[in-house]
């Protein structure tokens, strides 16, 4: 299913506004732990002062998001900025709209930077997610490798397997 569908880039009258997907200031309400639960799956954490995130807090889906923000910051040397991206960023695809999770801009041999587009989850086995959830991953790979202004770095992995940068010596 998935080879049969291309994409080619839209008109740039028609690129997402940064204004619109980046909101300057948003209000988040973290779950508070329950008796039994003091460590939610989800959630909102402060981000360092000084650090690497485009906001002063993290929003987190799991708990493999919120180890991946971690390593995110701790990787200052290539990692310059990152965010979590808003639902309201989406991709579209035949199996329903797609909100992938992070953008980060990478610097890789001093001055060459990369922007790259990560999906987390907990497997990097694609048959172990839903069939949706599989498809939507898989038809994002073809959207981003479409992007106008040449490739963007996607790809999908977990917390343990770090960044995943090609050509780059270690998990990054």
């Amino acid at each position: 299913m998935v080879r049969g569908i291309s994409y080619e880039p839209i008109d740039e009258t028609d690129w997402w506004d940064a204004e619109v997907v980046f909101l300057e200031v948003e209000s988040k309400n973290p779950p508070q732990p329950l008796p039994g639960n003091p460590d939610p799956k989800n959630g909102v954490i402060a981000a360092p002062e000084g650090g690497v995130n485009l906001y002063d807090h993290v929003d987190y889906d799991s708990h493999v998001e919120r180890a991946f923000a971690a390593q995110l910051e701790n990787n200052r040397e290539h990692v310059k900025l990152f965010t979590k991206l808003p639902r309201r960023f989406r991709v579209r695809t035949p199996v329903g709209e797609y909100s992938p999770d992070w953008a980060i801009v990478y610097a890789e041999n001093g001055a060459q930077r990369l922007y790259l587009v990560r999906e987390t989850k907990d497997t990097r086995n694609l048959d172990d997610l839903d069939w949706d959830e599989e498809m939507r991953i898989r038809f994002a790979e073809h959207h981003f490798d479409a992007a106008p202004i040449g490739p963007v770095d996607y790809n999908y992995t977990t917390d343990k397997h770090g960044l995943l940068i090609a050509g780059a010596g270690g998990d990054d």
